[in-house]
């Protein structure tokens, strides 16, 4: 039944976002699924694909559903499904108006498919049309600093493939980000999706105290979230973070230490060589080394120096 409910909301995702798709097509002759940066970075078709698997991710992350292979095929499978529906309503609404002119609408003009390409009396069916729409694709470059244009490679059916297949491959990987943005670590005990929840960020020189009263519940077996209670944040130049992801359930899940500091720009570094992360089994930070200490007067002594 979740994963039923799971098609719906990819259904209703997927309609919301070919539809702004077909709009655009219809409006301006331009697929949105066509832009890329340098040639190689299918962005469009990511961004296309990441919204049309969005809904899916988002009602199993309601639903509490956990992911599967299966739930992956799916999407990956409906994605290619989406790619040709899309296709198919490009050569629906390709159309000739009375003056010759190409017009792209569902109901004006003489369908495409009452012409013929030249060179050829076959009339224009869908099979054809993708053929010409993959194969007549062109590469223009522009110079990096003008935008003037530099290049532009003559149309070539290898070339046109190649471009295809890297645009199939950014629906793919948009498809399973767009899902995957909504999925955290799942707690099988509870079927729960663990949940982030950030507790305090504070100035490595105000840290002292605070560290040592979580390495104290650390070894007493108390819960972290006691810890915490009162604590506010107060940033400075370097501070100490920490945050957990957990089953809001039964809090088993991962408590985790972060540090970050300002550079000379005023902008926030993240010290990631620095974090320490331990697990936690029903809201207790468990075993494992914690260097929060050494790591809190480390930081401090260089910030004095500076």
């Amino acid at each position: 039944m979740k994963r039923l409910l799971c098609l719906i909301g990819w259904t209703i995702s997927f309609l919301l976002t070919a539809g702004l798709v077909v709009f655009i097509y219809s409006r301006a002759g331009w697929q949105l699924t066509s832009f890329g940066i340098f040639f190689i970075v299918p962005l469009g078709s990511m961004i296309v694909g990441g919204g049309m698997a969005a809904g899916y991710g988002f009602i199993a992350r309601k639903l509490n559903k956990k992911f599967t292979g299966l739930d992956w095929i799916l999407i990956l499978s409906l994605t290619l499904l989406a790619v040709y529906l899309m296709y198919f309503a490009f050569y629906s609404m390709t159309s000739v108006d009375n003056s010759g002119k190409i017009i792209y609408s569902f109901t004006e003009g003489n369908h495409i498919s009452e012409y013929a390409f030249e060179g050829s009396d076959r009339p224009i069916n869908f099979l054809n049309f993708m053929k010409n729409d993959i194969g007549s694709r062109q590469m223009t470059f522009y110079t990096r600093y003008t935008g003037s244009k530099a290049l532009t490679l003559p149309r070539s059916t290898v070339a046109g493939w190649i471009d295809f297949i890297i645009e199939l491959l950014g629906y793919l990987i948009g498809a399973a980000a767009g899902a995957g943005v909504f999925i955290s670590d799942f707690c099988d005990k509870c079927g729960l999706y663990q949940r982030y929840e950030e507790y305090a960020e504070i100035d490595v020189k105000e840290a002292d105290r605070l560290v040592a009263r979580i390495e104290e519940a650390r070894k007493k077996g108390l819960k972290i979230d006691e810890v915490f209670k009162g604590i506010t944040s107060k940033p400075g130049n370097i501070n100490i973070k920490f945050d957990k992801f957990s089953c809001p359930k039964c809090g088993d899940g991962m408590f985790i230490t972060r540090f970050n500091a300002k550079d000379n720009k005023g902008d926030i570094k993240d010290l990631n060589d620095l974090e320490i992360k331990l697990k936690m089994r029903e809201g207790v930070i468990g075993g494992g080394e914690y260097r929060a200490v050494e790591i809190v007067e480390e930081l401090k002594g260089k910030e004095q120096g500076s």
